[in-house]
């Protein structure tokens, strides 16, 4: 309720000795010089306000503001000769502005101009701080919004790059798996070449084996041969002798 009412800081609600009773107590002071000003106020917007033209009216609000004195009798007769519905009106309205007159030179009126006045610049302070603060927010929010922009070109940026690296990652893997291909291919081209290369090696063996054994041959019969010329020589040679 205090804060509500606009009794904050004027009653305070914490410290030494601020009991409910005394809270209370200060609360119901602060409400009844708001419910007097009420009053007042509800008072004069009452006698500032034209009644309507019709003598239940004029009676009303004369009875209610003006009371049923001799000088008021005298001042604004509300029957008798000429007292229509339009002289009484025109009357109250006289009567309406030398209130307001009044109420402009009355001090509680320049103490609620003086307020009137601080509490425009107030208003006027908290709005100029409204504004700069708006502009900080649109400031801000303007370096929110680049730095989110950024954040996105950043963003796609790497999504880029890392598709891009993916791209690269599959290419590598699929060019690792050509070169196992190839790979395979050719160690059974090895692995066949290898059986050809020793299929020849044994079949050269072989030959030369058999070459070699040829040779033997070759040289066994050389060395016939060559004995035999050599007997048939000796033989020739000691004929004629016998």
């Amino acid at each position: 309720w205090v804060k509500e009412h606009g009794a904050h800081p004027i009653i305070k609600l914490r410290g030494v000795g601020r009991t409910d009773e005394v809270v209370r107590r200060e609360m119901s002071c602060y409400k009844l010089g708001a419910d007097a000003m009420n009053a007042v106020v509800t008072e004069e917007a009452s006698l500032l306000t034209q009644p309507n033209a019709s003598q239940d009216a004029h009676d009303e609000w004369v009875s209610r503001h003006l009371g049923d004195s001799a000088s008021r009798r005298t001042a604004l007769p509300l029957r008798g000769d000429g007292r229509n519905n339009e002289a009484v009106k025109a009357d109250i309205l006289l009567v309406i502005s030398g209130a307001k007159y009044a109420l402009s030179r009355s001090p509680h009126m320049r103490l609620l101009r003086d307020e009137l006045t601080a509490t425009t610049a107030r208003a006027d302070d908290l709005a100029r701080q409204l504004a700069d603060a708006t502009e900080e927010d649109r400031r801000q929010e303007a370096a929110i919004t680049k730095v989110k922009e950024e954040a996105v070109v950043k963003e796609e940026a790497a999504a880029a790059a890392a598709k891009a690296l993916t791209d690269r990652v599959n290419e590598l893997e699929a060019r690792r798996e050509a070169e196992a291909e190839a790979k395979g291919a050719l160690e059974a081209r090895l692995a066949e070449s290898q059986a050809e290369l020793e299929q020849l090696r044994r079949t050269t063996t072989a030959a030369a084996d058999a070459l070699q054994a040829e040779v033997r041959k070759g040289r066994r019969l050389i060395v016939l041969v060559s004995l035999t010329f050599a007997l048939l020589a000796y033989v020739t040679l000691a004929a004629p002798e016998q």
